[in-house]
This record gives C-alpha cells, structure tokens and sequence, in this order.
C-alpha cells in the first residue's frame, strides 16, 4: 500500500442538512481523524452530533457522515490525529510478512505527513535567513501580558511591552521663538520617539540626528538662532487598538448627517470631566466652575451633575455662563461659605438663557448662603422642578438664606426684561424660598412662578421695591405667582423682625392666585398672611388653615430691624383671605397716622375666629380709601364697608350679642349719614335700631 502526498487536512462550508462530508487523506485507523463542526469537537457514533467513518486505510481517503444534518454555514473541518506509536513487534524466525510491514511503514510516513501539516501552521524562519539566529521564543515569566515582537538587530522574537507599540492618531502643532541659546522647548504632549515629530526652523526642515525628545521635551543639539521661528508638528500617538473620540463616527438613527462621537460627547460636559469627585467632603468647586466655563467657551450646552451616592461639596459659588442649562442628577451641596455672592449658583452678570433642569441643592445650613442668584440685568432665566433645601439667614450678619433670590436689573431698556420663569420647585428647611424685587433704576418685570410647594420656610415671598421712584410701575417691578402650596412656615425662627407667608418691603405690580398654606398646632402660628407694604398688589383666592397673630399687617418689613411705620405707603391693592383659624388681633394691623398713608386698598376676608374681635386698628377707622368685607364665621357676622365707616369700636360678638342686632352688620355712608342695616332672629329689617320691615 502506498502513501500519497495528501495534506492530511479538509474544511467545508456545510449547505443545509449536509451530512457526508470527504476526507482526502488516508487513515490508518477510524479513531485517528477528527471532527470539529464551528470549531466544536464531534464524537465518532450513532447518536445525535455524532458521526460515522469510512474508507479506512484507503490511500485516497474516505466520507465522514453526520448523523444529524449540518446547519447551513456550518464550518466543517476533517484532518488526521493518529497517535504517534509502533503497534507492530518483529521477532526472531517470525513471519515477515509484507502486510505487516507495509501497514508499519505506512504509520511511519503518515505520521511525518501529520507532523509536516501541523509545521505548515507555525511561524518558521525562511531559509534565506542566517544560521545564527535563535527562534527561541521567551519563556513564560517574560512574555506574560506582553506581546511577541522581533529584535531590531537579530530578528529574534522577544517580549514586547504594549507601552511601547503606538499608532497615529492626529497632527498637533507647537509654535515657539529661539534666543539664540536655549535648546529644550517643552510640548503640549509627550510625541513617544523623534520619528513622530517634523521640526523646522525658519521653515527649513531640520534632520532628527539634530535633536532628541525625552518626554515632553524636544533638545536640540544646538540651539536655534535668535529670533528664529521654530515649528513643531507632533504626531499624536496611541496605544496599538486604542483610538480617539474625533475618530469613531456617529449618526443619529434616521439621519443621513454622519458626525464623530467626540461632537456628540460635547453636548454635555459633566462636571466629573473636570475632576468633580462627588463625595461630599472634597471641595468640587473649582473643577465644577472650569466645567461650567467649558460650556460657555463650546458656544453653551448642557452641564451636568452625574449621580452620586453623596454630593458635589462646594466651598465657592458656582458661575454661571450665558446659553448653559444645568441638570442635576446629583446634588451640590454646599460646605462653607467661601465666595463672593454667597450662593450655589450664581449667573455672570448679563447672562442670557439659563435653564435648571431639577437643580438638586442643599445650603447645609450654612449662614447667609443662598441657593440660585439671579444676578442683574441677566434675561431669560429658567427654573424648572426640583428641591432646594436648608437656607439659612445669619441674624446681624450678611444677608441671604433665600432658596430663590431673583435680583433687580438695571437699565431695562437696554437689557430689557429678565423673563425669569420658575415651575416645579420644592423649598425646604428655610429662611426665605422666593425673593423677588424691581423698583427704579433697579428694574425687574416678567417674572412667571407657579406649581411651588414650601415646608417650614419663615417668609415663603419677600417683595422688594427701591426708595426711588416708589410706587413702581409696571415696567419696572411686575411679576405673578400662582398655584402655591405650603406647611409650616411664615413664623420667624431666628431672625429679630416678625415673619409672614408673604412680606414686602415697597413691593409693587405683584399678583398672587391660588394659594393654599397651613399650618399644624405643633408649628405654631403664622405672624401675618401679608406684612408691609404694598402698590397694586393682588392676592386673588388666598387660603390659609391655622392660627395668625395678624391677618394683614401694614407697612415697613425690612431686612432690619426697623419701626412697622417706615414711611412708604401702600394704595391700589387688594386682599381676597379665607383663613380657617384663630387670629389673635385685629384682622387688619397697621401703625399710626395711616389715614393718607394707604389708599385704595380693599379686602375681602373670611376668618374663624378671632381674640381680639375687631376687624381692624383704631387707626383706620377715619379711612374712607380702604374697603372691607370681612365676615366671622364664628359669630357669624359680617362687616361690610369704608374703614371710616366699619368703626374699629364694633367687634363681631358686640353685634352677635345684641337683641336687635343679632347676625348681619352692614354700615353704609349716605349723604355723611352713618345707617347701621341688620336682620334680626325674628326676620325683621332693622335701620339704626328701628324696624322698618318684616321678612315674608
């Protein structure tokens, strides 16, 4: 039997349900070939996965068959695997057969063919290469974790470190100027080899043997003469199968736009670029401002506060820069009160278009600190959801502890309105949630706030106005605030002057609609509703549930303690309260000498109960500007009028009280004559005491 010079190796792409399958080689035995299908090895039987041979001992080889049918696609791969061992022993005047000694030198020889196969697969030095050289390759403790390289000199393998291997990835330019005797220049990068640079001086290319780079610094030989211009082209390397983000392309699904991944990763800079930590001990200030500044430099985007298990600590304010929108996935929280404005986030003055996108901040209680500035002359700000929490003011010292602190801008016709919008905001554990001011020289107008929700925040609104030019008009102080929810707050907690939900210092043009706030007994009463003073200010379905040492207080809150009377009056406004609770003084509190101090000023309130029983002070019951309609429910009696005619003498029990005058109070000022109308138990019509008719 012969052996034919046959590769004793087969591979097919398998048609679907291909089961016979030829080899091309012979086999001494069915055991010696095997059978990978996708690089699997296949068990020779009758069951599933297995398969069948035959042929064996044909020179020309044989058919493997599958039992169970290919899938199409399938690689199929045949090849010889015969174990190298002599089966057959010769002995002294023994038969010599030519089979036996046939079948002997057959395994010989498919043996070196199975040998030569598996050498036809290996790395192998040509023959054109000298005798001297060593294919040696390292042993294991030198090439573990490196990759198989060949000696510069001898063409030897050796271990190469991944360090070493670099690719190009972009062209970077160096620009500097020769004095004549300095020969190191430091680049902006490390270039890893002299053969990754071109160097010219005067646009002369210079030769690499004239220079040398170690690290980041290139040295020449001799140093380039003064005032020569010296240009550094670095070829920026990477690591073998590394690349950069300018690299990878990128387009949108159902865009023909192809952009690169670094365009698209510049959308958004997290301030975790830069460095942020986020664990709420470390100071990110510096990092979160260079982020932030990032954004401005990029023409604006977005910049964003990943999340984290702690906070981004900050011991800075937070700049602010036009065109940024801010989302927080975190929270910042501040950790000292370095800075200058006293605020997590503050914006450039002049800024144009910021937008916080559920700004998670915490002023940790930290004295005078703010959470946004909305600094002057800045437009279009916008605040939308979110909590900002633990404000707290800082009694005779700085001012501040505002969860939302919307300064005046001046020159409005030149910056024109501040557009200011805030929506969806939860204040918490604060002095004062929304500050909002204008005034002449200090104009302020546009400002939209709705959907709030407040806990435990002393003066939920402070208004203030500028001494110049008070009463504002509209278009320098105007804003309008509805849809407000809140518990536990309007009581002072630390500071010396007296709290309310709402407290205005020369406020003007401010509407205020649907708001709901109420306390529990735990808490304590609220000291007024409104407290100040006030021009066109209108409080339009205004409910209060819980106790109030005031109902509306006039004139003179300040930021110091300061007498209620401050000088500034208070006209064209009106108060529409329910209050459902006790009100421990007059409904309606102001300071002496008030009879051409308010003007125009009408309320409408219903009430509980009161301790003092009164509708209003002594002070203003000569006013006939200031308008009442004030019901008590628990005498069930109501007070309708001028204050000049409402008389602070009558209290609502007086009138409950009396036979004659039993349920409803009403005074009319006709022709300087004072009627006192009241229906008595009986149904009958009383004027000034005197039945003038009966119900029917």
């Amino acid at each position: 039997m012969t052996v034919l010079d046959n590769a004793p190796r087969d591979q097919y792409t398998a048609t679907g349900g291909q089961t016979v399958f030829p080899y091309t080689f012979e086999i001494a035995a069915a055991g010696d070939i095997k059978v990978l299908q996708n690089g699997t090895l296949l068990n020779q039987g009758a069951g599933a996965g297995e398969y069948a041979v035959s042929g064996v001992g044909v020179d020309t080889g044989g058919n493997v068959t599958l039992v169970t049918g290919a899938t199409s696609g399938d690689i199929i791969t045949l090849y010889r695997d015969m174990a190298y061992e002599r089966l057959t022993a010769y002995t002294n005047a023994g038969d010599f057969l030519a089979a036996d000694v046939n079948n002997d030198f057959d395994r010989l020889w498919l043996a070196l063919q199975q040998n030569g196969g598996d050498l036809d697969r290996v790395l192998i030095a040509p023959n054109t290469d000298p005798t001297s050289i060593n294919m040696t390759i390292p042993d294991k403790a030198t090439r573990l974790g490196k990759y198989l390289k060949f000696n510069d000199t001898t063409g030897n393998p050796e271990a190469g470190s991944i360090a070493g291997a670099f690719t190009a990835a972009g062209m970077n330019n160096y620009n500097f100027t020769g004095d004549g005797t300095t020969v190191n220049f430091t680049l902006g990068m490390e270039p890893g080899g002299e053969n990754n640079t071109q160097v010219y001086i005067d646009g002369v290319y210079q030769q690499k043997d004239g220079y040398n780079v170690s690290g980041a610094v290139l040295q020449f030989s001799v140093a380039p003469p003064n005032l020569s211009t010296i240009e550094v082209m670095v070829i920026q390397v990477l690591p073998v199968g590394a690349t950069t983000a300018s690299q990878v392309s990128f387009t949108q699904a159902g865009s023909a736009t192809a952009r690169n991944v670094q365009l698209k990763l510049q959308e958004t800079v997290s301030v975790k670029d830069f460095g942020a930590v986020g664990d709420g001990v470390t100071d990110d200030a510096a990092a979160i401002n260079a982020a932030a500044l990032a954004v401005y430099n990029q023409g604006g985007g977005t910049l964003l506060f990943p999340k984290t298990t702690a906070s981004y600590g900050i011991n800075d304010d937070i700049i602010l820069w036009d065109n940024t929108r801010v989302v927080c996935e975190g929270w910042v929280k501040r950790i000292g009160t370095g800075g200058v404005y006293d605020a997590v986030f503050v914006n450039q003055a002049g800024a144009d278009n910021i937008y916080f996108e559920t700004p998670l901040i915490d002023c940790n209680n930290q004295l005078g600190m703010n959470g946004i500035i909305f600094r002057r002359n800045g437009t279009n700000m916008v605040v939308n959801g979110g909590i900002i929490k633990n404000c707290k003011h800082e009694v005779g010292g700085k001012l501040g502890g505002r969860a939302l602190n919307i300064e005046a801008g001046a020159n409005i016709a030149e910056n024109g309105l501040k557009a200011t919008r805030i929506t969806g905001v939860s204040i918490i554990d604060s002095y004062n949630g929304i500050a909002l001011s204008g005034g002449d020289n200090q104009e302020e107008a546009g400002c939209v706030i709705s959907n709030i929700s407040m806990e435990n925040v002393d003066i939920p609104f402070a208004l203030f106005g500028n001494s110049a030019g008070y009463p504002h008009d509209g278009d320098s102080m105007s804003h309008m605030v509805s849809n407000v929810v809140g518990i536990n707050c309007g009581k002072s907690s630390v500071y010396p002057n007296a709290a309310a939900l709402i407290c205005s210092d020369r406020g003007s043009n401010v509407m205020f609609s649907n708001v709901y706030f109420s306390n529990t007994a735990a808490y304590g009463a609220t000291n007024a509703l409104y407290y100040g003073d006030a021009h066109n200010i209108h409080m339009r379905n205004f409910i209060y549930d819980g106790d109030s040492v005031y109902g509306y207080v006039g004139f003179g809150w300040q930021e110091t303690p300061s007498p209620i009377d401050s000088g500034y009056n208070s006209s064209d406004s009106s108060f529409d309260f329910v209050h459902n609770g006790n009100i421990s003084t007059d409904i309606i509190s102001v300071s002496s000498a008030t009879t051409t101090r308010i003007q125009n000023v009408f309320f409408n309130i219903k009430t509980n109960t009161l301790t003092n029983d009164r509708p209003f002070t002594s002070s203003l019951s000569g006013n006939a500007n200031v308008h009442v309609n004030i019901f008590n429910k628990a005498q069930n009696a109501e007070m309708i009028g001028r204050a000049s005619e409402v008389n602070h003498a009558y209290t609502f029990t007086s009138i409950a009280g009396k036979t004659a005058y039993p349920r409803i109070f009403t005074l009319f000022d006709v022709n300087g004559v004072d009627y006192d109308i009241t229906v008595s138990t009986a149904g009958k019509l009383l004027i000034n005491g005197t039945v003038v008719g009966t119900q029917t």
